[in-house]
């Protein structure tokens, strides 16, 4: 990506330079997680997320959106900027002060090694994309998995599913692009409870196969997504048991 652009810090370091402020002395209001990562690696006092929501879906959005704007570090998430401001001017007076809900969601630390197992089953997932391997794919899946895709038609509703499922519709876009890579922008990394995963990633490649009838029209592919993973224990490891992305689409997929 652009490395003048969110997430990197440097919006906000040029910011800081011509406001001539220190960091720690300003708050950054944010409803996206490379706003909110790109506050945090500029070492931004005070991070907070705004939703902004409303519409059929906002409670459901509002969910996943506060989880992911907390995993990126915002210290607190709020519905809407100005409540967020509210906070900012009563607490003007307290210096490097945080919202009490980001001291709540500090709590239930989960155990290292637990942490690192669930990160783990999430980049198998994405290596077997990498690979074309289904049974790679599939193997990170419990026997049900519920998939929500927030930006389909759909508007996020749950969808059960299962592993070998989840693989196929994979093996799909990659019959469209064989030479699909995907890559992290953020890598995945627990949420502080030790439950979701979640990660920032893109997709490049170029729309050169024939799948599922459709011709290809050789189109670079250009995408990316935040998607969060919930694991749980199943058959003596962690496996994932719902899905939840966010994501821009291919040409091929509008075609469907």
């Amino acid at each position: 990506g652009n490395p003048r652009l969110k997430p990197n810090p440097a919006p906000y370091l040029r910011a800081l330079g011509l406001l001539g402020r220190p960091a720690e002395s300003v708050a950054a209001l944010e409803d996206s997680v490379v706003g909110v990562r790109s506050a945090v690696g500029a070492g931004v006092g005070v991070v907070l997320g705004v939703l902004n929501r409303d519409g059929a879906h906002a409670a459901a959005e509002a969910e996943e959106a506060t989880a992911a704007l907390l995993a990126a570090g915002a210290g607190a998430v709020f519905t809407t900027t100005n409540e967020a401001i509210d906070w900012c001017i009563e607490n003007a007076d307290l210096a490097g002060s945080q919202p009490p809900a980001k001291r709540a969601k500090s709590g239930g630390d989960c155990e290292l090694s637990l942490l690192e197992e669930k990160e783990t089953v999430v980049r198998r997932y994405f290596e077997g994309v990498n690979k074309k391997d289904p049974a790679m794919m599939a193997s990170c899946f419990a026997e049900t998995v519920e998939l929500r895709d927030m930006c389909s038609p759909s508007r996020g509703a749950p969808r059960t599913t299962h592993p070998a499922d989840m693989a196929a519709r994979c093996m799909e876009f990659l019959g469209a692009h064989p030479d699909c890579v995907v890559k992290f922008e953020q890598p995945p990394v627990c949420d502080r409870a030790g439950e979701w995963v979640w990660c920032h990633w893109v997709e490049t490649g170029t729309w050169s196969g024939n799948s599922r009838g459709i011709a290809p029209e050789g189109t670079p592919l250009d995408v990316g997504g935040h998607t969060r993973f919930l694991l749980e224990e199943h058959q003596g490891g962690q496996k994932i048991v719902k899905q939840v992305v966010y994501r821009t689409f291919a040409d091929w997929e509008l075609r469907l």
